[in-house]
């Protein structure tokens, strides 16, 4: 489970600034559509 909440901090964290909410739901949504352990 830890290394499922580490992918996902990875993730964000490579994408850099996370500016808005609408931004964190677009990756959160285009993540799930590739099958990313959420």
């Amino acid at each position: 489970m830890f290394k499922d909440h580490a992918n996902i901090i990875n993730a964000i964290a490579s994408a850099g600034e996370i500016a808005g909410r609408k931004k964190l739901q677009k990756m959160i949504y285009i993540a799930k559509k590739i099958s990313f352990p959420f």
